[in-house]
């Protein structure tokens, strides 16, 4: 019987977002876990000294994705609350479609130290982007593939034929609390509520809602509860398009079927739509006559997914 640690950003989290990538990835490992002893640990709160001796010895101590991995880890907000104290027995761990976040500062020599410490260096990584893979390449990690994000790994172009091409008579919308721009969040769903029958707003993060009525949107839009099961249930019975500026609601559409388009705040979304032609375009430099186009011309979904690098890392962890 193996002992697997599974480092979980879906448990203390205040990001939904966290819960759909940990499914992602946890449909993944299925196969793994199914036959080990599996223990949850959150990447948002320190581990005690107690718990890190003892998972010092487990079999295999997997990083379930999100962006966690920065260049600076000495500051006060870190995504992943590790340290130079305990990585040593937290590791070494092998990340499953982890990104970097590009928080434009230099990397420092204790953050190079501390992964070094705490990621294998024998173990395949799996990590969601080219600029994720290039930067720990830097550090010296060569044990690395560009999967993408766990979540995308079922977006094969067999399935991508089945989003519709044209548009809905409904419209999903996302806000991003800790990214705000209040004049192009407010210019989006103006023109939404205009070219759609109706306009629903899922609260992805802890402080949308408190967002939205900042910017007094809240009676111009139906409120989805701030849950995954609403989230469901609503795409699942719902004919819908979905446009706003959450990466994983966006992708969660995309895994029901929905014609998407992601509006990207950050790095993240970017690079996603660089490396796999994820539907992204940049919410700063959206104009009236874009939208406009992107709600009503015929447009396919055509993600590409480097599958040969999937099928790699699987094997190479006896998932397949």
């Amino acid at each position: 019987m193996k002992k697997v640690i599974l480092y979980n950003p879906s448990i203390s989290t205040i990001n939904v977002g966290d819960e759909i990538i940990f499914q992602g990835v946890y449909k993944v490992l299925k196969p793994i876990l199914d036959e080990s002893y599996v223990v949850n640990i959150s990447t948002h709160l320190p581990v005690s000294y107690l718990f890190s001796k003892i998972f010092a010895n487990a079999d295999s101590k997997f990083v379930c994705g999100t962006n966690l991995l920065r260049n600076s880890l000495g500051g006060r907000f870190r995504q992943w609350d590790i340290n130079f104290i305990n990585a040593k027995a937290l590791g070494p761990s092998t990340l499953v479609g982890v990104g970097w976040h590009n928080d434009g500062k230099k990397l420092t020599k204790y953050t190079k130290g501390l992964y070094k410490k705490i990621l294998s260096h024998e173990s395949i990584h799996s990590v969601r982007d080219e600029y994720t893979k290039e930067r720990l390449k830097k550090i010296g990690f060569e044990n690395v593939v560009n999967t993408g994000c766990a979540t995308m790994w079922d977006l094969t172009p067999e399935f991508c034929e089945t989003i519709p091409n044209k548009k809905a008579k409904k419209v999903v919308f996302t806000l991003t609390d800790y990214n705000k721009n209040p004049h192009q969040d407010k210019k989006i769903i103006e023109i939404l509520n205009k070219e759609y029958e109706e306009v629903y707003l899922w609260l992805q993060g802890w402080g949308d809602y408190d967002y939205a009525k900042s910017i007094d949107i809240l009676d111009k839009v139906k409120v989805i509860a701030p849950n995954l099961q609403s989230y469901y249930n609503f795409l699942i019975d719902n004919d819908v398009d979905y446009i706003g500026t959450r990466l994983h609601g966006g992708i969660r559409a995309l895994q029901y079927g929905k014609r998407t388009m992601i509006f990207a705040v950050d790095n993240r979304a970017m690079e996603k739509k660089k490396d796999f032609n994820l539907p992204v375009e940049s919410r700063k430099d959206i104009t009236q006559e874009q939208l406009l186009k992107i709600i009503h011309c015929e447009r396919k979904t055509e993600i590409v997914i480097p599958q040969k690098n999937i099928l790699l890392w699987k094997k190479a962890h006896g998932i397949i």
